[in-house]
């Protein structure tokens, strides 16, 4: 199951031109959504929420597992294969909490939160590249990638039924 929230600045506010997008990219996420759960290896009944708001900087979308909400950024998004690529990142952010193969921990010594990865601890990452070469991040785009690729193959069975169904009324 999935829940849609949609920010007051976008209902309201001074990002009211998201809206378009926001309702155009719910809508697919909406009729796919047994596409996407497939393609992750998670169940349609997952009590998923998506909440739709501006992020500040270049990031496209983020998992909170504190309140367990994906929150994605409308403006971001070059197009709809961009969106669900993101979306099935995100997604598989949400999985590895739930799995319990990915989870945060306080640190005092520190007095900093670790990502705890199938029990190792990681202290937060000084570089891109470190950051992007954590394993839950590697996993998160092959996440990604598992969701483009299904939503892509669905587009293409869909034209292909088309120009099929095209061709049969003109015989």
């Amino acid at each position: 199951m999935i829940t849609t929230t949609i920010a007051t600045s976008i209902q309201h506010g001074n990002y009211k031109h998201m809206r378009h997008n926001v309702d155009r990219w719910s809508r697919c996420i909406e009729r796919n959504w047994a596409l996407i759960c497939k393609a992750i290896g998670i169940s349609i009944h997952e009590g998923v929420i998506i909440n739709w708001r501006p992020i500040r900087g270049r990031v496209k979308g983020t998992y909170c597992s504190a309140n367990k909400v994906i929150n994605m950024d409308s403006r971001k998004f070059d197009n709809t294969h961009d969106m669900m690529d993101t979306l099935g990142h995100e997604l598989t952010h949400y999985k590895q909490y739930n799995d319990g193969v990915l989870d945060q921990e306080w640190s005092d010594k520190t007095s900093k939160w670790l990502c705890v990865w199938n029990g190792k601890r990681y202290k937060q990452a000084s570089t891109y590249n470190s950051y992007f070469n954590r394993p839950w991040e590697v996993e998160a785009r092959k996440g990604g990638s598992k969701v483009l690729a299904a939503y892509s193959q669905q587009i293409r069975t869909l034209r292909e039924k088309r120009k099929t169904s095209i061709f049969s009324q003109k015989a």
